[in-house]
This record gives structure tokens, sequence and C-alpha cells, in this order.
């Protein structure tokens, strides 16, 4: 079982990053595991007009656009997410940091020629972002919870199609709905976080590439990275997953490429590179921004008449 704890040289790493104080800490070496709780997040108008004048004017009104707070909230904090990553590893001028999306939505920086690898995410009440300079990366973040209106075995029915059989079994092996919603959840996660690294949109094929958790839950604390991937049945000695927990109804799963060339020692690499997620305040977001966009009071009376989320009563 490979579960990483962290160290006391760790937390002042943590520290270190969320502060923006890189001074002892090589920034190439350096991996981020971010996330915000955006549902416990209740804008003010200073808040909210702060925070859309620190994204691109595009950004700002397509996060404009959206029916629900919740929804308009979780977009924002990525976007902050990435600014605030970018900004601190590679110490780029904030108003002058701009993002493309590729055709399948993954966020790249425009007009670099830097190595570091950016995703984000949001489920549930969180959004979280990985960021690595040595290894292509992606993350996704599940809430363990069901609300649809079919039972469970229905659910899992329309979802046969999206796992092997053998994730199938893992799944179903618990003797509980509780315990097999969550084991779902968790290969779901992989699944996202895998393809999200490759950019290549959660349509594809599901079934041609499988998960081997070694281990039976995820950890209260720690990393978890053991959890193994095959594709068309081979190894993939060359991916890292760390799995890990927000709280207790929160995982989140990071995906880590390191290339065409396989590790000659797989443990050593996942013990040094197993970040932790760090939760951020909104304080933390725009510690280092810059306003350089201007929004009106338009755009926050537009926010404030919107209700928080869907009511599925």
């Amino acid at each position: 079982m490979v579960i990483v704890k962290l160290s006391n040289q760790w937390n002042r790493k943590i520290i270190q990053a969320c502060t923006g104080d890189y001074s002892t800490i090589g920034a190439k070496m350096m991996s981020l595991r971010w996330a915000f709780h955006y549902s416990q997040w209740h804008p003010t108008k200073e808040d909210w007009m702060l925070a859309a004048s620190c994204l691109q004017k595009e950004e700002a009104e397509r996060i404009s656009k959206f029916m629900f707070k919740r929804d308009a909230k979780a977009s924002l904090c990525g976007r902050l997410l990435l600014r605030k990553a970018v900004h601190d590893l590679l110490h780029l001028p904030y108003e002058s940091i701009r993002f493309g999306r590729t055709d399948k939505g993954k966020p790249f920086l425009i007009g670099s020629d830097s190595k570091l690898s950016l995703n984000v995410s949001h489920q549930g009440d969180f959004t979280v972002l990985s960021a690595s300079f040595n290894y292509t990366t992606g993350i996704d973040v599940m809430k363990v919870e069901w609300v649809g209106k079919e039972d469970l075995d229905s659910f899992f029915y329309t979802m046969r199609k999206q796992f092997t059989d053998f994730e199938w079994r893992n799944i179903r092996k618990y003797f509980t709905e509780d315990e097999q919603l969550e084991s779902f959840y968790r290969h779901w996660c992989l699944k996202e976080s895998y393809v999200k690294a490759l950019g290549i949109g959660i349509a594809n094929d599901l079934r041609a590439f499988e998960f081997h958790p070694q281990e039976d839950e995820i950890p209260k604390t720690g990393v978890l990275t053991s959890t193994t991937l095959r594709v068309h049945g081979m190894l993939q000695k060359n991916w890292i997953f760390e799995e890990s927990r927000l709280d207790e109804k929160h995982l989140v799963a990071v995906a880590l490429y390191s290339g065409d060339e396989a590790d000659d020692n797989p443990s050593d690499t996942k013990e040094m590179t197993a970040a932790p997620v760090v939760t951020l305040s909104f304080q933390d977001l725009v510690s280092s921004a810059v306003p350089f966009n201007t929004v009106d009071d338009n755009y926050w009376n537009s926010f404030s008449v919107k209700s928080e989320k869907p009511n599925l009563a």
C-alpha cells in the first residue's frame, strides 16, 4: 500500500506555495494541488466585482451567462486558480496572463514555452486545480451523493458501458449501496482525471482502459498512489494516480503522465511527486491578483438576482 503522509517539510512547502514564497523551493520541482470551497463562498458585491475584474473579458462574459450562482462561482474560481498558479509559479505579470482552450476544453497558456501543465475541475462543492512542471496532469473531483430519481441498480445499468467487467466487479463487490456508490464515483473520478490529462474528452470509449485499485478505500488523510492503469490490458508504468479526500463526501483524483519513458523506480517517484490538496480561501485566490478588466454594476446586478442552484424538488 502506498499512502503518502505529510511531513513537516511538506507542510512548510504548502505554506510557501499558498503565500507565493518560493525562495527555498526549486520552482521547476513544484507541483500544486489546490481546492476552493465555492458552495461556502457567498461573495459580496466588492468580492464579485474584484474577481471579475481579474479575468479576461471573454471569460467574465462567459461566466455571466450561467443561469445559477453555483455554476458561475465554480467557473470563476477555476479561472482564478489557473491565473494564481501561473503567476506564482512562472512569475509572469498577472495582467499579461492569457489562456486559451483546446477543442476539448482543456486550458492552455498562450504565448509561453513553459512546460507547466494545468487542469481544473469542479463538481459538488469544490473547484480543484492540479499544476505540474514535470508531468502532464489532469484532475477531477466528485461528490459522493445520490440525487437521481431512479434506484441505484437502474442507474448502474444505464452506465454499464462506461466501465469494464473488472471495474464493475470492483464497484459491485461491496455490501451496501453507499459503499457501491462511493466505489462508482472513485472509478469515475479516476477515468475523468485520465482523459482530462490526455485532453480527449469523456466521450471516448471508457472501456478501452481500466483502473486497478490496490486498496479498497481512500484514506481519510494522506495521498494514495498505488492505483494502476491498464490500456487494452497493458500496464501503463508511466502514469501515476493520486487519490485523496477533501472531506467525507468529496473524492479527488490527479493523473500524472511522465512521457513515453517508464520510470525505473515507480514507488520512489510516487512518494516524491505526491502532493496534498490544499484548500484556499478567497483571500488566497486574489492575494496576487491585479485587476485589469473593467466591469460595471450590471455585472453584479445580473449575478445577485440569480438562484443559487436548481430547485430539484
